[in-house]
């Protein structure tokens, strides 16, 4: 059971009890016979000089009902202290001539114990986190930071030179231990920018220089304005494409908003979202969303504080001064509170999580075993490495899948699937969501049902579309199978023809994989023919070579020229006593989809010169076709040179190689040197 006291109410501040300050009550044994003053007198004489109206009726009421009367003892000092410094109005008899000496209570708002005397803000020790907002105290006028800090004071003379030595100049009593100020502000403030003033430079030169640069900027952002736009009337592809860019963009916005805690952006990238949620049938978030954009919209007049407060950054959870430090605070919990309740030891209370939290972190600093690193973990070279890697895989992937060089109609660059009916609607996701976000004016949070016929339709619904009783209904081909397998292991084994009699299926499920076809195993094909096959040796045999198996017969290293790695292949090709080579051309082919499988890592295109070196290693120069594809034409011109006869087929070589075979039958054998299954 809680006491009276500490179920009591502060007569000022209106609060309970609270650690650390003792809530004591005021008056309640008071007998006039061993007093004339009535302890409440003092209260009520320090919120009359305060103007504190309704605070003095509250104690006059109690005082006169004899009412106990409870009070925070910094609640009593504050009134007291201020009360005091308060400026008496001057005497309409008495006026005095002399100039009024100036003290440190005439600022009322600053407080040398607590604030830095450079910035103005908090300069407190903060326990729980020693290494932030480091100070130094000035002990006495004496010290060499006073004299010096005025002097820039003078030197200076701008905005923030005149506060602080009005600050200075004010603190005549100035005792030990009295001022403060953060070490990283008095550097600033000893070593200004080079323009303190902000904008744009005086210097007539570097004026000229700033306004070249901006009409620059200005004209290249039109012209790119309206090549979008062009692009966007001309191919329904391209909107789609450009509006995806746009949201990343957003994305973008709104993580850095976060990071950087800047309230304003953060608010503009929610506001951006509220469409395409709608659009996309995120409908809670569509909901909550504005839900929320409506209240924060009031905060500035409904909780000016608070709204202060997330302006200067406060909306967001730091753990260190950096600038991309800022984290959503459901985020903040996972990462510090919930890491002990994922160590040993079990499941921990809510009530004592961010207790444990604290006690890691401090044992973590005793025994220096602490795992936190001032580098970014964006910053190590693993991350690197695959975000290079990842950036290489979709650039590569974009250089065969050009969203602007398509028709008009939307189509899917992956499969070329293109949507002749005009029915899916997802490049037209920001003017479907503003409609949705149109009916939801004058709706109540709960009284309106988002329709789904009303959002978009994504290009998935091309893939997987059956037409049953004339109507055309999408699936997922993999989804039905294993309903039908869970419906089909609950029924008779007499029933199971009829779950099974119709195809519902887009494209047969043992030939095909997520819309693709399945990769044949050729190589058990090859195997089980070699199995059958004797074979012979013929050395006054015509040789006919697969150049793309010859590509891989001679390795290279990297920075090796391309005029030494060419006498290989010659040297090769010579001590083989081969004859006609026939190569693959490496454009468009049936297989380009089995070559993007098999490739991984990718090189950058490379201008292929016999003085050249190969800047990457031979697997990985490969890796690009256009370098795959020229180093084929310049490998031709090099071998028909030496005297070899070369065969350079637009596409696929396979049956360029067999009725090369056959036209070579004459007096003498013929051998092909091959290791492609489809030449066998």
């Amino acid at each position: 059971m809680l006491s009276q006291k500490e179920t009591a109410i502060c007569v000022k501040c209106r609060k309970g009890y609270r650690t650390g300050d003792s809530l004591c009550h005021v008056g309640a044994y008071f007998c006039e016979s061993d007093s004339t003053i009535h302890p409440l007198d003092t209260i009520i004489g320090h919120a009359l000089k305060l103007d504190c109206e309704t605070l003095v009726a509250t104690l006059q009421k109690n005082k006169e009902n004899g009412h106990i009367t409870y009070i925070h003892t910094s609640c009593r000092n504050f009134l007291r202290n201020h009360a005091r410094s308060k400026k008496r109005p001057a005497s309409s008899t008495k006026q005095s001539s002399s100039k009024r000496v100036s003290t440190r209570s005439d600022q009322q708002s600053f407080d040398f114990k607590k604030q830095c005397f450079y910035c103005g803000y908090s300069c407190m020790f903060d326990e729980r986190h020693p290494d932030r907002k480091k100070f130094e105290e000035v002990r006495t006028k004496s010290s060499g930071i006073y004299y010096v800090t005025l002097a820039l004071c003078q030197s200076r003379d701008d905005e923030l030179a005149k506060t602080v030595q009005a600050r200075l100049l004010t603190a005549y009593d100035l005792v030990a231990a009295e001022a403060r100020h953060h070490v990283p502000c008095r550097t600033r403030f000893e070593n200004p920018a080079q323009y303190s003033t902000p904008g744009r430079p005086t210097s007539t030169e570097k004026m000229t220089l700033f306004n070249a640069a901006s009409s620059v900027k200005f004209r290249n952002d039109g012209i790119l304005h309206g090549k979008k736009e062009q692009l966007t009337r001309e191919s329904r592809t391209s909107a789609l494409w450009l509006s995806y860019v746009n949201y990343v963009s957003v994305v973008q916005e709104f993580i850095r908003a976060e990071r950087t805690s800047d309230w304003l952006l953060h608010i503009s990238a929610s506001k951006s979202m509220l469409n395409l949620f709608a659009a996309t049938g995120h409908n809670n978030y569509a909901k909550t969303c504005r839900l929320y954009l409506q209240t924060v919209a009031e905060l500035e007049t409904s909780h000016p504080d608070i709204y202060q407060q997330f302006m200067y950054g406060n909306h967001t959870v730091r753990r260190s001064n950096k600038q991309w430090a800022g984290i959503w605070t459901d985020l903040s919990i996972e990462q510090i509170l919930m890491k002990s309740l994922k160590g040993k030891g079990g499941v921990i209370d809510k009530e004592t999580m961010h207790r444990c939290a604290e006690v890691t972190d401090a044992l973590s600093t005793v025994t220096s075993l602490s795992n936190s690193d001032d580098k970014h973990k964006e910053a190590f070279a693993g991350r690197i490495k695959r975000d290079n890697d990842d950036f290489e895989k979709v650039q590569t992937w974009f250089r065969s899948h050009n969203p602007f060089k398509v028709g008009v109609q939307l189509m899917a660059l992956d499969s070329g699937l293109v949507d002749d009916n005009n029915s899916v609607t997802c490049d037209r996701a920001e003017e479907i969501g503003a409609s949705i976000q149109a009916e939801l004016d004058g709706k109540t949070f709960a009284s309106y049902s988002f329709k789904r016929k009303k959002q978009i339709r994504a290009i998935q619904s091309l893939y997987s579309r059956v037409k049953i009783d004339h109507d055309t209904i999408t699936i997922d081909p993999l989804i039905l199978f294993l309903r039908l397998v869970v419906v089909i292991e609950r029924k008779p084994e007499n029933e199971i023809a009829d779950y099974v009699f119709y195809e519902l299926s887009p494209y047969p499920m043992s030939l095909f994989k997520d819309g693709v076809l399945r990769t044949a195993q050729k190589s058990k094909l090859k195997s089980h023919i070699l199995d059958k096959v004797k074979m012979t040796k013929e050395p006054d045999s015509t040789k006919i070579i697969d150049g793309g198996a010859l590509l891989w017969c001679c390795d290279w290293k990297k920075n090796e020229k391309f005029h030494e790695i060419f006498k290989k292949y010659i040297s090769f090709l010579q001590h083989l006593r081969a004859n006609v080579i026939v190569f693959d051309g490496y454009r468009v082919s049936t297989k380009d989809s089995t070559h993007q499988k098999r490739s991984g890592t990718t090189s950058q295109t490379v201008e292929l010169n016999n003085q050249n070196p190969c800047p990457t290693e031979r697997n990985i120069f490969f890796s690009n076709y256009t370098n795959k594809q020229r180093f084929v034409v310049a490998l031709s011109k090099q071998l028909e040179l030496n005297g070899f006869k070369v065969h350079l087929c637009p596409s696929d070589a396979d049956t360029t190689i067999v009725q090369v075979a056959f036209d070579s039958v004459g007096g003498t054998p013929v051998t092909v040197y091959s290791d492609d299954t489809d030449v066998l």
